[in-house]
């Protein structure tokens, strides 16, 4: 029962949250227009509202099966510390990197996006050289490749 409750709890939240991003955080953050069809909007929009459909399909399979009185098909396993750290850890790494797009642009937070990813996955110990020419390179190619050749501006 207390996992079909965490389900609806965290179904509705996701589905506020989706439902801010697409009428506020998109239009605050992202403006312009484009003269080849597609706004600068678009995909951002697009992948908000797949979000919100499956929080809303996560919300409607937890309210059906509670409605239908259909037993759990797992029980409830408590949060351990090392769950809760790994939250609050992935929480930490994306307000940095927001507040890294935010202040110093797209090339300084995908350098730091993928030295924090490529350490995490272990490739400084395995390969340190090519770490550090994939997390140097990587960023400041992606954003000129938009910027020059889609006419995509990302923040700078």
């Amino acid at each position: 029962e207390s996992v079909r409750k965490a389900d609806l709890f965290a179904g509705v939240f996701l589905v506020v949250a989706g439902l801010i991003a697409i009428y506020v955080v998109i239009p605050a953050e992202i403006g312009g227009r484009s003269a080849y069809g597609l706004g600068p909007d678009f995909f951002p929009r697009l992948l908000m509202w797949l979000f919100v459909l499956f929080a809303v399909l996560l919300v409607g399979h937890r309210a059906w099966t509670a409605w239908r009185g259909t037993p759990e098909t797992e029980g409830p396993a408590p949060m351990k510390r090392a769950d809760w750290m790994f939250i609050t850890g992935i929480s930490v790494f994306l307000a940095v990197t927001w507040q890294l797009m935010v202040h110093f642009g797209f090339v300084i937070a995908g350098i730091f996006v993928l030295g924090v990813v490529g350490v995490l996955m272990g490739s400084l110990r395995s390969n340190p050289v090519r770490l550090v020419l994939v997390t140097l390179a990587a960023p400041p190619v992606i954003f000129y490749g938009f910027k020059h050749l889609f006419l995509v501006y990302l923040p700078s």
